[in-house]
């Protein structure tokens, strides 16, 4: 949890060709979000999409609790406090769509963040969920 940020910056480094597009979860995204800054300040602007369920999805199938809750984060407004890129809020697939076509349009730092239902998870990571939540 919270790799998938910082290895925009040595993925868009190694390869200027291709633009990073970073999936990950809102609890990753508060660990290492504001390596986003360090990746437009090095000349890599990923398209960085942040899937809000309000915490840590990964955790919560297998041992849940409070501590698997965090705080709100307004992960779009990041780029205002850089000052570089361009942040949107989705709460809908319109509005994601949207936000997506604008990201791809523009070579600039971008973050997606979505609001999904909280606890919502995909069936892959309920798989692997469920496979280490037996050895925890």
């Amino acid at each position: 949890m919270g790799y998938a940020v910082p290895a925009a910056l040595g993925a868009g480094k190694a390869d200027a060709e291709h633009r990073p597009v970073v999936l990950v979860g809102d609890g990753a995204f508060a660990m290492s979000g504001i390596e986003s800054g360090w990746c437009a300040f090095n000349g890599v602007h990923p398209i960085i999409i942040v899937m809000d369920n309000s915490g840590f999805g990964t955790q919560r199938p297998m041992r849940d609790g409070p501590f698997n809750d965090i705080a709100p984060l307004a992960a779009e407004k990041l780029v205002d406090v850089f000052g570089v890129g361009k942040g949107w809020l989705a709460s809908t697939e319109d509005e994601l769509s949207a936000a997506l076509a604008e990201a791809f349009a523009h070579d600039e730092l971008a973050i997606v963040h979505v609001k999904v239902p909280k606890g919502s998870i995909s069936p892959a990571l309920a798989r692997l969920t469920a496979a280490l939540g037996k050895r925890v």
